[in-house]
């Protein structure tokens, strides 16, 4: 089986710390775009379907 030598999240942090990280991120970016009108909308829509994606 192949291995990558790439530094990602799971490596580093573990799956589970990952998916912490994650969620930390995409509340601060909720928070971040708080203040912006209508225009934050596509800026949401893309933050969910980052966090949302399975693959």
């Amino acid at each position: 089986m192949y291995y990558s030598k790439k530094s990602t999240y799971p490596s580093l942090l573990t799956l589970e710390g990952a998916k912490e990280a994650l969620e930390e991120r995409y509340l601060a970016a909720v928070e971040a775009l708080s203040g912006f009108d209508s225009r934050k909308t596509r800026l949401l829509e893309i933050a969910n379907w980052i966090v949302r994606r399975n693959y």
